[in-house]
């Protein structure tokens, strides 16, 4: 029927804002060659027109189809709820959209249709053009959630960082187990508490702060804490962001706390390995020049006293010098375990190492040789 094709092109283009240059045959070539299921149902629900799309999808010939009762087509259920939309349409004279599943669950997918009134020249519908899409992969990021809850619940309660949720006037709304163990209360008494009731008045002073900062801009926040509690001490990184509902509304804060005080350790531990490392470079060299200057200093002193009478007020001075050298000594060796990363052995405080007399290394001095010298 070229009078209900011409029909069809003009109500889809206005449907479809397909561009206004085509001609009516390239409207007739486009229709004809869309993936979309077109087809036109009369006043009396008999099948009026069928693109070639819809024809294969049915799997049947035009001659099989035009002019058929359209419940001939699908099954009872489709055929009942294609029957409530289209008599909605004849009588307001207004488009209708709809989605529905199609098919089995093994092989279901989503149908998007558009029902637009073709009216005659009295302004009456007289037909109904339908225009159904496949949507299946639309809706496959709104179906992923409810499929994948319980994965998502899982995650939720056995994390060992601290999730949790606050409404817009910062109660606990939903935690996990870890930010229970962390607030030492069971998830139930946590729930409905602010951060005034769990942490000491600073803390919940600060987290109350970082909340209203993010529900006034609207953006996340990244912030670190160190933090001691009646259930011990941490190191949090915390990431905050903002609740929203359907309508993009901010309705709370949602938030992720992860503990690095054991990072942190390790980074300490690094950082003095490295500084060690440092030191021992420098001290090795600087503590074998000291030691061969306190020895030589050593010596000389000790022959000195040697050869004084016991009289001799200068003994006094010597033995304040030998006295300082062994200070000196005990300082370069304390030197080198720190170069070493050493720590004193129990019971012995810095300072208090007892390293053997130097003059015992350089030998007892000859008194004869030194005399005849």
């Amino acid at each position: 029927d070229p009078g209900l094709l011409r029909e069809v092109i003009k109500t889809y283009k206005a449907a479809t804002s397909a561009s206004k240059d085509l001609t009516v045959n390239k409207y007739r070539a486009l229709i004809e060659s869309f993936f979309d299921l077109i087809y036109v149902v009369g006043h009396d629900d008999k099948i009026r027109y069928v693109n070639p799309s819809g024809l294969k999808r049915l799997g049947l010939s035009a001659e099989d189809v035009v002019g058929q009762p359209r419940t001939s087509l699908f099954t009872s259920a489709t055929a009942a709820r294609q029957k409530t939309a289209l008599n909605r349409v004849f009588a307001s004279g207004k488009s209708s959209v709809s989605e529905q599943s199609v098919g089995a669950s093994g092989n279901k997918h989503y149908e998007e249709t558009r029902l637009i009134p073709l009216k005659d020249t009295a302004g009456k519908t007289s037909s109904v053009l339908g225009i159904s899409r496949d949507v299946t992969e639309r809706k496959k990021p709104e179906t992923v959630p409810g499929q994948d809850e319980g994965m998502l619940r899982s995650i939720f309660e056995t994390a060992r960082d601290n999730i949790f949720i606050k409404d817009i006037t910062g109660h606990y709304i939903k935690i996990n187990q870890s930010f229970a163990d962390v607030v030492s209360l069971s998830r139930h008494d946590t729930l409905g508490k602010t951060d005034k009731q769990l942490f000491p008045a600073d803390v919940a002073t600060e987290v109350f702060r970082d909340d209203r900062k993010v529900i006034r801009t609207g953006k996340t926040l990244v912030s670190s804490y160190e933090r001691k509690l009646p259930s011990g001490k941490y190191y949090f990184n915390t990431i905050k962001t903002p609740l929203r509902d359907a309508a993009g509304k901010i309705i709370g804060v949602i938030g992720i706390a992860r503990d690095v005080i054991q990072l942190k350790k390790e980074e300490r531990k690094r950082a003095m390995a490295m500084v060690s490392d440092v030191v021992d470079k420098m001290a090795r060299p600087l503590a074998h020049d000291f030691n061969n200057a306190l020895t030589a200093i050593n010596g000389f002193a000790t022959l000195i006293d040697y050869d004084l009478p016991s009289s001799s007020p200068i003994k006094t001075e010597i033995a304040h010098i030998l006295k300082a050298v062994k200070r000196a000594t005990e300082l370069v060796t304390e030197l080198q375990d720190l170069g070493h990363g050493k720590k004193a052995p129990p019971g012995r405080k810095p300072g208090l190492h007892q390293p053997a007399p130097l003059h015992q290394k350089i030998g007892k001095p000859d008194h004869k040789r030194s005399r005849q010298e």
